[in-house]
């Protein structure tokens, strides 16, 4: 088999299953982001789960502020002391005016040392009367119907988040409880699964609580991530915690989608590549038999035409010597031997041409080289079919100017120049004029056979001179012919290192022959 064509046949296999490869990655990168974009919203799922529990404790714990705000009598310093004595949870509890300055505790009173550590603290927020809007509504003014009646307040200052509960009473009065954020935590903490509670799949993957700087605070789950791994999920806690977060981290395994959708692509492309393998084993076997037939063919075609060219030249050979010796025998006599002679030269140039296409096919077409004059040749062609085109009414005419000796193959020149003038014949008939001219100029000896025939459409300029190609026109029909004539012809042109071109023509139909003259050492001497 022949290296193009198998590598057309490789193609053929191969880009589609390059095609669905391609597509075979592509289904599968998005089956494993729709994997992904599931094991998330499980993922984010169980996070919302946990942060549910968190968001119900802290909502239990604003009740209960509530209760013990409601509760309180009097807004005088024993009185809230007592409240941050009783609850471990409240560190300090303060009273601000409606103008947010402090009522409690007393700054012109005595002062616990708790109470001082916390004024200290809070001093930044206390100052700036930033509890004074605290919940006030987007857009709204200071009055106090368009703000919220309480709610959380975080600020960042000594050892990290700082936490108060307030409340505004109908007197405009704030009342604030700072939390103890450790306990809080810890509480929090206490709601959350055990460390070794979980099952012991890596699957499920580790949970982790972590502050504003990402610092894990709590961690549960069987999974021991890598340092540095990024969370699969993450989800911001609710005040006061807003700036803290809830992670989950799992293995890279889980993140992938299972085999099962591999193997299945997998087994397709294998299916399809073997599928196509057989048709391109099935197509490469079909063609090396019809190469073979096809070889067959043409060497038979090739012997057969071989056989018959041995006893056609002594037919021609006798027939032209019986005309020659019959001059002076009747018209009818010489007429019938007429038809012996033309018919067998006719027979000789099919045998030629089917000869020299199959040497022309197996690339064993050669020349033989030697000094003469084109238009001899051309004279001797033209006698050959002068009696068949007198028979026709058809004009010959011959305008010589190619009388310079030089190197080609003579024999080929008539074969090409027979092979035009037998369409002439056979096509051109009706417009009754065989032209012919010749010239040598420039280093090239140039023929040009011209007709008043049919001519040749403008899209047939090049399809003429494929091998079995004829016109599907009226005018052709009926005609016989092999096809192979202007093949040839080209053929022998270009290994000459020439060619055989069709031209324009207003009427009819125009070939022109081109032959290099080949340069000698006198011709290039100076």
């Amino acid at each position: 088999m022949k290296r193009p064509l198998a590598m057309a046949l490789a193609l053929v296999a191969l880009l589609p299953l390059a095609g669905l490869g391609w597509m075979g990655a592509r289904l599968a990168a998005s089956e494993q982001q729709r994997f992904q974009q599931r094991v998330q919203a499980l993922l984010e799922t169980r996070l919302n789960d946990t942060k549910g529990r968190i968001q119900e404790f802290l909502q239990a714990h604003e009740r209960q502020f509530q209760r013990q705000i409601q509760d309180l009598g009097a807004l005088d310093a024993p009185t809230l002391r007592d409240l941050a004595r009783n609850d471990a949870l409240i560190r300090q509890v303060f009273v601000l005016d409606p103008q947010g300055r402090v009522l409690q505790p007393p700054l012109d009173g005595p002062l616990t040392a708790a109470e001082t550590d916390f004024l200290s603290r809070a001093r930044d927020i206390l100052a700036g009367k930033d509890l004074l809007y605290q919940g006030m509504r987007e857009g709204a003014s200071s009055d106090s119907q368009a703000r919220d009646d309480s709610g959380w307040f975080t600020w960042y200052g000594g050892r990290g988040l700082n936490i108060i509960y307030w409340q505004r009473n109908a007197s405009g009065q704030t009342i604030g409880l700072e939390v103890d954020r450790v306990r809080l935590l810890a509480e929090v903490i206490g709601i959350l699964p055990d460390t070794s509670g979980e099952a012991a799949d890596a699957s499920q993957g580790r949970i982790r609580l972590q502050d504003e700087r990402g610092t894990t605070l709590y961690q549960w789950g069987p999974y021991e991530p890598e340092e540095g791994q990024a969370p699969a999920a993450a989800l911001a806690l609710p005040q006061p915690f807003s700036s803290w977060k809830i992670a989950c981290l799992v293995p890279a395994s889980a993140l992938q989608a299972g085999p099962s959708l591999r193997i299945q692509l997998a087994a397709g492309l294998v299916a399809a590549g073997c599928a196509l393998i057989a048709l391109v084993i099935y197509l490469a076997r079909e063609y090396s038999r019809e190469m073979r037939e096809a070889g067959q063919r043409l060497s038979f075609v090739n012997q057969v035409s071989h056989e018959l060219k041995t006893p056609l030249t002594n037919i021609r050979m006798y027939a032209e010597l019986l005309e020659d010796s019959l001059q002076d025998e009747g018209e009818e006599q010489r007429r019938k031997l007429g038809v012996i002679v033309s018919e067998s030269r006719r027979l000789s140039r099919l045998i030629e041409n089917v000869l020299a296409f199959s040497k022309d096919r197996q690339k064993r077409l050669t020349l033989r080289r030697r000094q003469a004059c084109a238009d001899d040749v051309i004279r001797s062609a033209i006698e050959q079919f002068r009696p068949g085109m007198e028979a026709k009414g058809i004009e010959i005419q011959f305008d010589g100017e190619a009388a310079l000796p030089f190197e080609f193959d003579p024999d080929s020149l008539e074969q090409i120049l027979g092979n035009l003038f037998s369409n002439v014949e056979k096509y051109a008939g009706a417009g009754k004029l065989l032209r012919v001219d010749s010239r040598q100029q420039d280093g090239w000896t140039t023929i040009r056979v011209s007709d008043r025939g049919p001519g040749i459409p403008r899209g047939q300029t090049e399809k003429v001179f494929s091998p079995f190609h004829r016109l599907s026109d009226r005018l052709t029909e009926g005609v016989a012919g092999t096809g192979i004539g202007l093949t040839i012809a080209r053929s022998l042109a270009r290994l000459h290192g020439g060619d055989l071109t069709l031209l324009p023509a207003e009427q009819g139909a125009s070939f022109e022959l081109r032959l290099p003259i080949p340069r000698t050492e006198d011709s290039a001497a100076p």
